[in-house]
C-alpha cells in the first residue's frame, strides 16, 4: 500500500505490465530486455507524461528481480510495476489509466493489470453493463487491459471450456490466456464505452487541470519551481501536512527568508491550487512576512509565496533530519546507455517536435527530458 509522510494511504492506483517474455533466459539479458521496455514506454508518453503535475507520487514503472526465482513461475511471470498514491486527486488515477491504454495500443503484446485500494474499479464505470458472473467477488485476476481494450476471462463451466478459468486464475494463467484466447475475453462493445468514457478528452485535459497563479516568493524557491515545476506537489503537501515540528522551521526561515522575494507565475494542478489556496496561517509577525489586508489585491500572491516558501523550508528541515539528499537530480553520464536509448525513443516518438537540435526550443525540451529520465531511474532505484 502506498505511504504518504510515514502515514498509510488508501488512495492508491497499482499497475502491473506484462510484455511478451520468453521464461527462459539470461539474467542479465532479461534485466535488460525489461529496462529497454520501460523507457521505450515512457518514450511513447514523453509528450503528456515529462511536463504532468502530480498530487502526490508520478506514474513511474520498475522492473521486479528477474534473477530471482519468485519473479518468473505461472502464478506471477516477469513485468514492470508501480503504485502511485493520488491523495485528494483521483484525476491523477484516471490519468494513470489513460497512460496505460494507451501504451497498449502502442506496444499490441502488452497485457496490463490495473488497481486501487477499491480492487477492479474499471469495472465500476460499466457496472450497469456486466455479465452476471463477473462481480468483485469473482473479479480476482480476471480483469485486464490488452490493445486498447478491456478484457475479462470467463469462468470456466467445464474443463473443455475454452479461453475461460475456474476459481480464482493467478495471474500468470490470465496472461497467457488472454494471449491465446483474446477473442474469447474481450468485453462488449458497452462495457468499451462505459470505461473509456471515464478518459475521454485526455491529453486535452491535462492542460484544463492546470492553475497558473502569481505568488510573491524566495527568490531561491522561484529557482527551485523554474528547475522543476513539480516540486510544487511537494511543497503544498508539506504545508497542508505540517505539525508542531515542522512550524518551528517555519518560525525560522534560515532557507527562504522573505527578504529576497520576488514576483512569480507557478503553475499548480487545479487541485493543489485549491488545497493550498484554503488554508489559513498567520505568520509570527518578527519573521517578516508583511502579508498586506485580506481586501488587498497584494494579498493573495504574497499569501501564496509565503505559503509555498514555509513548504520548502519544511522540506528542507525533513531532509536534514533525515539525512537525505535535498537535491532531486541524479547525476547522469551523457554516454549513459539507457539514457542514449531513451534519447533514441524520445527522437522516434516526435517529442521534439521537428525542432532542429541545438535550438532554444530543442534544449527545453531535452533538459525537461533529462530532468524527468534522472526521476524516473532514482525511483527504479528506491
Amino acid at each position: 500500500m502506498a505511504t504518504q509522510g510515514g502515514r498509510v494511504s488508501e488512495e492508491y492506483v497499482k499497475y502491473k505490465i506484462f510484455p511478451a517474455f520468453d521464461v527462459v533466459y539470461d539474467t542479465k539479458k532479461a534485466k535488460q530486455y525489461f529496462e529497454e521496455c520501460r523507457d521505450s514506454y515512457l518514450a511513447t508518453l514523453s509528450n503528456v507524461l515529462i511536463d504532468y503535475i502530480w498530487q502526490n507520487e508520478a506514474f513511474s514503472l520498475k522492473t521486479f528481480d528477474v534473477g530471482s526465482s519468485d519473479s518468473v513461475s505461472e502464478l506471477s511471470p516477469p513485468c514492470l510495476h508501480g503504485c502511485t498514491n493520488y491523495g485528494d486527486n483521483c484525476e491523477d488515477e484516471w490519468f494513470i489509466v489513460y497512460l496505460l491504454f494507451e501504451i497498449s495500443k502502442e506496444f499490441p503484446d502488452l497485457i496490463i493489470q490495473v488497481q486501487d485500494e477499491d480492487g477492479e474499479f474499471l469495472l465500476i464505470e460499466a457496472a450497469d453493463f456486466l455479465p452476471k458472473w463477473l462481480n468483485p467477488e469473482t473479479a480476482e485476476n480476471r480483469v485486464y487491459i490488452h490493445q486498447g481494450e478491456i478484457h475479462a476471462i470467463p469462468i470456466a463451466k467445464s474443463i473443455s471450456d475454452v479461453g475461460a478459468l475456474p476459481g480464482t486464475p493467478s495471474v500468470g494463467q490470465a496472461v497467457q490466456t488472454i494471449r491465446s484466447y483474446s477473442c474469447r475475453t474481450r468485453m462488449p462493445v458497452k462495457i468499451q464505452r462505459a470505461v473509456k468514457k471515464r478518459i475521454d478528452g485526455y491529453p486535452k485535459k491535462v492542460r484544463q487541470s492546470l492553475h497558473r497563479g502569481h505568488c510573491y516568493l524566495p527568490v531561491a524557491a522561484a529557482a527551485l519551481l523554474q528547475h522543476n515545476p513539480q516540486l510544487i506537489s511537494m511543497a503544498v503537501q508539506a504545508f497542508c501536512q505540517r505539525d508542531s515540528i515542522d512550524m518551528k522551521a517555519c518560525k525560522m526561515m534560515k532557507h527562504f527568508p522573505p527578504e529576497t522575494r520576488v514576483m512569480r507565475e507557478v503553475i499548480f494542478s487545479r487541485c493543489l491550487y485549491a488545497q493550498i489556496i484554503q488554508q489559513i496561517y498567520e505568520p509570527d509577525p518578527i519573521v517578516g512576512w508583511a502579508i498586506p489586508p485580506h481586501n488587498s489585491h497584494k494579498f493573495k500572491p504574497y499569501d501564496l509565496g509565503m505559503k509555498l516558501a514555509c513548504g520548502f523550508e519544511i522540506l528542507v528541515a525533513q531532509a536534514s533530519t533525515n539525512g537525505t539528499r535535498t537535491d532531486s537530480m541524479t547525476q547522469l553520464e551523457i554516454n549513459d546507455v539507457r539514457w542514449s536509448q531513451y534519447l533514441k525513443s524520445l527522437k522516434t516518438k516526435g517529442y521534439f517536435q521537428d525542432e532542429i537540435e541545438g535550438s532554444k526550443i530543442y534544449n527545453q525540451l531535452l533538459s525537461s527530458a533529462l530532468k524527468y529520465y534522472c526521476r524516473a531511474v532514482q525511483n527504479d532505484c528506491r
